[in-house]
């Protein structure tokens, strides 16, 4: 496809010769009509420039590889050794497909093994959960049951502890309010042991769904579960609808506070089974089945 667009504009600007016809019959004042020639034979020979570029790399190449051809006359029919053949603006040609079927894997990052079979959620490794607002705790002090409590987490973010009083809980992992607990009862108790556990998690109810979007039956934001892959997400939104493209569809994710598109081929894991990119889900991904054209 790249290829065709280039050798079409090679044409197109090659053959310019019968623009000049055109503007021949159109006038221009204060002599603009010579200018616009000018520039366009400036251009051809730029781009004749370029493709004698493109040739010459070419030929050396395969000199050096060993294949030896004959010289064949140039575009503007000399032999020399080195020279230019007729197949230059091919060589053009495919040099610059080569170039952007590059560019363009680069830009699409594609799907490692180690993504797709990944088995925790980003945010818990990056150091485990953190207690926010409305989320229900357990207080538990070892042989001290009157002062093991189940609260929730205020607006404020504390909670209220028998015998200390209130208690910085929102921010804090489950350890590291348990260590704050500990250090206060120790004013009153003789080397506590204390366990913080967190039994609801309704802070983060928003940041741990999954949402499915676009030509599904019922688009939908799933309760995230762990081992949630992208098919069972779409079968939880009703399966695709009679418009679908199943092999465009998308998952974005955000990885390292940066948002990063996968492409999923759903349709081959429906319809063949193939699980390359039945990717395991995490908190806060989003699928989006685009619609086909006709």
């Amino acid at each position: 496809m790249i290829g065709e667009i280039i050798i079409g504009v090679y044409r197109v600007v090659a053959r310019s010769f019968h623009a000049q016809l055109f503007l021949g019959r159109m006038q221009f004042a204060n002599g603009s009509k010579m200018r616009v020639l000018m520039m366009v034979r400036i251009l051809q020979r730029g781009i004749r420039r370029l493709i004698l570029c493109f040739g010459d790399v070419g030929y050396s190449a395969n000199i050096r590889l060993g294949v030896h051809r004959k010289p064949t006359p140039n575009w503007r029919g000399r032999r020399c050794d080195g020279a230019v053949s007729h197949h230059g603006p091919y060589r053009f040609v495919l040099a610059m497909s080569v170039v952007c079927s590059l560019s363009v894997s680069g830009c699409s990052p594609g799907i490692t093994e180690k993504e797709r079979d990944a088995v925790a959620p980003p945010a818990v490794e990056q150091g485990g959960y953190k207690i926010g607002v409305d989320d229900r705790v357990q207080v538990s002090v070892w042989r001290n049951p009157d002062l093991s409590v189940i609260v929730p987490v205020r607006p404020d973010g504390m909670i209220s502890v028998p015998l200390i009083g209130d208690v910085q809980a929102g921010g804090k992992t489950a350890p590291e309010l348990a260590s704050v607990v500990k250090e206060k009862l120790a004013v009153y108790v003789r080397d506590p042991n204390v366990t913080v556990i967190v039994t609801e998690l309704r802070s983060h109810e928003y940041l741990s769904r999954v949402r499915v979007t676009g030509a599904v039956r019922v688009p939908r934001s799933a309760q995230y579960r762990q081992g949630m892959t992208v098919v069972d997400a779409v079968l939880e939104a009703g399966g695709l609808n009679d418009f679908a493209a199943p092999n465009r569809t998308k998952l974005y994710r955000t990885v390292d506070g940066k948002p990063k598109v996968y492409s999923i081929d759903l349709g081959d894991i429906l319809n063949n089974g193939k699980l390359e990119t039945n990717m395991k889900l995490f908190p806060g991904d989003v699928i989006s089945v685009p619609e086909r054209l006709f």
